[in-house]
């Protein structure tokens, strides 16, 4: 959405909020209902003169009042496209419905229950401190994925993901209340920041993502889980130092053959995965893999077993296995193959 203007623009909510500022609200400006689509609004003209030996009358305008009630629950955005506001500019409800994204006032979201009435208006004061005659209004409720702000929201999946960041060196790890979970592919392409930190809600960075960011000195991922690609980097800095995080390819995930039973302990077979630089097995107590979780590295793409011993009798343990590949010295990984399950002799 176009955005005509960046200072903030003043709305008035409600009728008491505006009582509140100070704004006078006269007793003949009855609210006037609004739909879905688009509506041309209109503000009421007063004369205005200025007194002295030379009088001159000024036509001002006062914010008409309008409400807007909602025909089902969702998101909404209020977006005017007069030359007097930018892309829902101020806010129209209490705050925590609102929902401001990339910290301003000019892409904003809201959040209204069935039959949730939103009061606002507008006057157009710091930018035209006379009031404005009129402003187009268009009201848009969103479906269940939709992008906006440079973001991508899944609202069947609970989910979004940054599509376009505006350079910020720490990112949100929510907006609509919804957890960021993906950082997409040319999210940060060619972005000046030097440092930036990935919240623990992040569990994918798309290859490219942060491509051609030739400042970047510093990544912080702070979820260990959150999986990035050798690409992920892209034409960045070779002195570059990212912390945390998983490095992954998008390799052939393995396929367990078999996998058997022994005298306090098991014995993995696999399928041979060609042009990799070795496998990782894990097994764990318990299917999310937090309990008694170890790890084993097999250097090899030849290598197709190995035997795990010295553990719990007649104990079940979850297990799974994938490959990475070896660059400049950095281990990529795969991604899990299926979880199978074992109990020990």
């Amino acid at each position: 959405m176009k955005k005509l203007f960046k200072k903030s623009l003043s709305f008035v909510l409600c009728l008491c909020m505006s009582l509140s500022m100070g704004i006078v609200v006269h007793a003949e400006d009855v609210p006037t209902q609004v739909f879905l689509g688009k509506t041309n609004c209109k503000n009421n003209p007063y004369i205005y003169t200025e007194g002295g030996e030379f009088q001159h009358q000024y036509t001002f305008y006062r914010a008409a009042p309008y409400y807007f009630i909602a025909p089902e629950t969702g998101y909404y955005t209020f977006n005017a496209d007069g030359s007097y506001l930018g892309c829902c500019s101020g806010s129209f409800k209490s705050a925590h419905n609102i929902y401001l994204l990339n910290n301003n006032y000019d892409c904003c979201v809201y959040y209204l229950q069935k039959n949730e009435r939103c009061d606002f208006s507008f006057n157009g004061e710091p930018e035209y401190p006379e009031g404005v005659p009129a402003y187009s209004l268009k009201i848009t409720k969103f479906d269940d994925s939709f992008s906006h702000a440079g973001y991508y929201f899944n609202l069947s999946k609970s989910e979004a993901y940054l599509e376009k960041s505006n350079g910020t060196k720490k990112i949100k790890d929510e907006v609509l209340n919804l957890p960021v979970t993906r950082i997409k592919e040319y999210a940060y392409y060619n972005s000046s920041i030097e440092t930036v930190t990935i919240p623990s809600s992040v569990k994918t960075i798309d290859e490219y993502a942060f491509a051609s960011c030739v400042k970047l000195k510093k990544a912080i991922i702070e979820n260990p889980s959150c999986v990035y690609y050798k690409n992920s980097f892209f034409n960045c800095r070779e002195d570059l130092v990212i912390k945390g995080g998983t490095p992954s390819y998008k390799g052939k995930k393995p396929a367990v053959s078999n996998i058997s039973r022994k005298r306090k302990g098991f014995k993995v077979k696999w399928k041979k995965v060609k042009g990799v630089s070795g496998y990782q097995l894990q097994y764990a107590t318990d299917k999310k893999f937090k309990k008694n979780k170890k790890s084993v590295m097999i250097k090899g793409a030849k290598k197709t077993s190995r035997s795990v011993s010295n553990l719990k009798p007649k104990k079940k343990y979850y297990v799974r296995l994938r490959t990475y590949k070896t660059y400049s010295g950095k281990k990529y990984y795969s991604k899990w193959n299926t979880v199978k399950t074992v109990k020990t002799k």
